[in-house]
């Protein structure tokens, strides 16, 4: 074989193993971007709520609260506040935080709803964590779920959320009797019916009675209540809209002959909880 010929074939040789190992390199020099990528990201979050356990206790100024994950809370689980949840301080300036996360003051109406991710304990649960769905469910054998129509400014403007206790107040008007007089001798006066412009309010029920359900909605805290469903809400104006309430048999009895069905106004008056 000529020398000229030996030289090429070995040149390319070289070629070609220099561009085998650069495609190892190459694939090499991903796996590792992608791996460091991964350990930044889980440090950065242990490092951020680290920040923030560290920064309450080092700040001497004004502190909040929010609640945090007590243990692992694993996806769909329903909450228990005093097995799940447990307070954590935080610099009061972190006002964006702790609008976005559960909160003391509300523990109670947490009871029950679902996460739907896992949280890790020691970790904020965000208002965003709260599952939508949620079940309808009676305290009772003797309860039952009476829904009534309500318009407008009578269910609160749209304030009222699951878990509420109301009172029911009726308005109707009041009838006086207007005798219509004889036309001849042998004719009786006859009394008639007539309004008098006047409306008379009653007590429905004397003991207040929970909201289980706002038009569909099973599952919304107060805080939950935002100002895109205020704005929603206020757009209603005095649409009318259904509220379901739990109430025994006798209850709903007294309920619909008081409103007649529903056909009479009925206003709901938010209480303290039980």
């Amino acid at each position: 074989m000529p020398a000229c010929d030996r030289a090429r074939r070995a040149a390319g040789h070289e070629t070609a193993g220099f561009a085998d190992g650069g495609e190892t390199m190459e694939t090499r020099s991903s796996r590792l971007f992608l791996l460091l990528a991964v350990v930044l990201g889980v440090l950065a979050t242990v490092t951020t709520f680290a920040f923030l356990e560290s920064s309450a206790g080092r700040e001497r100024g004004p502190k909040t609260t929010i609640l945090v994950a007590k243990r692992d809370l694993r996806a769909g689980q329903a909450i228990d506040p005093d097995k799940d949840l447990e307070e954590m301080e935080i610099p009061a300036r972190m006002t964006d935080l702790r609008l976005r996360s559960l909160v003391p003051e509300h523990r109670a109406s947490y009871k029950g709803q679902r996460v739907n991710r896992r949280i890790l304990a020691g970790t904020p649960v965000m208002l965003a964590d709260l599952a939508e769905f949620a079940e309808l469910t009676l305290s009772s054998p003797d309860s039952r779920a009476l829904s009534l129509p309500v318009r407008g400014a009578h269910a609160l403007s749209g304030l009222l959320v699951p878990g509420d206790y109301v009172k029911l107040f009726v308005t109707r008007p009041v009838v006086r009797m207007r005798t219509i007089s004889a036309q001849g001798a042998d004719d009786v006066p006859v009394p008639v019916p007539e309004a008098s412009g006047k409306y008379e309010t009653t007590l429905v029920l004397p003991d207040a009675v929970k909201v289980l359900a706002v038009g569909r909605r099973l599952s919304r805290s107060r805080q939950q209540f935002g100002a895109a469903d205020q704005y929603e809400s206020a757009g209603e104006g005095e649409a009318q809209q259904t509220v379901t309430l739990e109430v025994t048999e006798a209850q709903a009895k007294t309920v619909l002959e008081a409103t007649g069905a529903g056909q009479l106004p009925l206003t709901l008056v938010l209480c303290p909880p039980k």
